[in-house]
């Protein structure tokens, strides 16, 4: 009888170290096998949709930004026909004209971000940060002119 009630624990014990095991694998292996849309190819989508119906922002699924990770007025532009990178600005969530369609852009997350004429990209001592993609194009969104421009910024996910 003690021989069958040792083998029991043992069982049990193995059952809980393989589900510790489990419990650190799975996390990567979904990541592994689930990989997130690149920054620059998220914006190019969001912008070629916002481009298509001015008017309506347009906002990407959740993204990883990384120390590699750019986007570039060029980049964005390379799906949207008709859209050249002088009718493109980067600004920050907080300012118009994106900032009516953003309900919470804190400074703790914007300040993450470099946001420049012709790129957005990590700050210097960050590492990683998820972030959405957001376009608005109207009229004049970035200079003032009657052309369609598009306004792109990162907003929390």
């Amino acid at each position: 009888m003690k021989g069958q009630a040792f083998d029991v624990f043992r069982l049990l014990i193995a059952g809980i170290v393989a589900m510790a095991i489990l419990s650190i694998l799975l996390p990567m292996l979904s990541a592994a096998f689930n990989p997130s849309q690149s920054p620059d190819s998220a914006a190019q989508d969001v912008v070629n949709a916002a481009y298509s119906s001015p008017g309506q922002p347009k906002t990407s699924s959740k993204v990883v930004f990384n120390k590699d990770s750019v986007i570039t007025k060029r980049g964005v532009v390379k799906k949207a026909q008709g859209l050249y990178e002088e009718r493109v600005c980067f600004v920050r969530c907080d300012e118009d004209p994106v900032a009516q369609y953003i309900r919470s852009c804190p400074s703790s997350f914007i300040d993450r971000f470099e946001i420049e004429d012709d790129f957005i990209r990590l700050a210097e001592h960050v590492s990683r940060q998820d972030a959405k993609i957001k376009a608005l194009c109207v009229e004049g969104a970035c200079t003032g002119s009657e052309e369609v421009e598009c306004a792109i910024t990162v907003v929390p996910p």
